[in-house]
């Protein structure tokens, strides 16, 4: 139990560390893409929201497959989007499921097409956005209410604070390092 309050605290101090906004960085004019949608994504998605997180998780990811050691999976994409507004490439970390995986990365690479860049943009502009991921525990699956709680809890906890950030209209907040992209999640159990 100890060993799961410390990878919490780590994870928290990491967070902190890695998505921390500078004030330097705020007076600094950073090169954003702009993510759009276009009409035929709105009547696809049934939204009428410009935000690049609720087109990520679209995908249709839920909380159906488990995890053996009865834990919360996480997983954090972390990709590039250059001066054309293409995805040039795409890193993975985490404990999802392979299949999962490849579901977001194939998301990710759908919103080619989809970045409006600014207009005075040249080779040398690009743009790394993190998009972090939860899959969170269903109770009634397999006996993992009792074993998979605490990990529910950090990681749900983790995941709170990520949200509570203050985000753009598109879902996303210029940090030190990338641009962090709201956080996604399988449809989390109730949690008391």
């Amino acid at each position: 139990m100890n060993h799961v309050f410390l990878k919490t605290q780590v994870l928290t101090l990491l967070l902190f560390f890695f998505f921390g906004i500078s004030a330097l960085q705020a007076q600094q004019k950073k090169w954003i893409p702009a993510f759009k949608l276009n009409f035929r994504d709105y009547l696809k998605l049934h939204t009428s929201r410009d935000d690049v997180s609720y087109f990520l998780q679209w995908a249709g990811i839920s909380s159906n497959e488990g995890s053996p050691q009865c834990e919360t999976r996480y997983g954090e994409f972390k990709f590039r989007v250059n001066y054309e507004g293409l995805v040039d490439s795409i890193q993975v970390m985490g404990n999802l499921p392979d299949s999962y995986n490849q579901r977001i990365v194939t998301r990710i690479r759908e919103t080619a097409g989809r970045w409006t860049v600014p207009t005075d943009s040249s080779p040398q502009n690009e743009c790394w956005f993190t998009y972090p991921f939860y899959m969170f525990i269903r109770e009634n699956y397999s006996g993992c209410p009792n074993r998979g709680y605490a990990s529910q809890q950090n990681h749900f906890a983790n995941y709170k604070l990520l949200l509570s950030l203050p985000y753009s209209d598109q879902g996303i907040l210029s940090t030190t390092t990338s641009v962090l992209i709201r956080p996604g999640h399988s449809e989390p159990s109730a949690i008391k």
